[in-house]
């Protein structure tokens, strides 16, 4: 795992499909990351994903990244075992998330990471951000999601 010590790491036994687009827009939001499913994000304790739910965690992971999160993101998983406490070696999924202009979630809020948690970004704050010379560029459609996000 390529890991940098400006990127966040979130260990995760089990998201919900809206749990998981929030962390990835998260991740993107701030300096990118990865999020290890199979792992209590507490204790660290690898807890491991069953055989027969990779496929469908995978789904969820696919859905959350391209059908939940404008605009949609590119994210690298695969999966990897690692050792419980007994060592035995369990499958885990490791999903890298880059750094991203900022995104959203389906729900039209914009989160962000900060140290070990996920924040929600204030409208004012987003304002103030896209007011930015590099964000300039994006076109009069992120202004637009900025001031709907306002008037929530």
């Amino acid at each position: 795992m390529n890991y940098t010590p400006y990127q966040s790491a979130y260990f995760a036994h089990w998201l919900s499909l809206e749990g998981k687009a929030e962390e990835f827009a998260a991740f993107a939001n701030a300096k990118g990351g990865y999020i290890i499913l199979g792992v209590d994000n507490k204790t660290r304790e690898v807890t491991g994903i069953q055989e027969d739910q990779i496929d469908a965690v995978q789904g969820l992971i696919t859905r959350a990244s391209q059908d939940s999160i404008a605009p949609p993101l590119n994210i690298y998983s695969r999966i990897i075992e690692l050792p419980d406490q007994q060592g035995n070696q369990l499958p885990v999924i490791y999903v890298q998330i880059e750094k991203s202009l900022f995104v959203r979630t389906s729900n039209g809020r914009y989160y962000q990471r900060a140290n070990e948690s996920k924040k929600e970004i204030s409208p004012d704050y987003l304002a103030r951000l896209f007011k930015r010379p590099e964000y300039q560029l994006l076109g009069e459609e992120l202004q637009l999601t900025v001031f709907a996000a306002e008037r929530d």
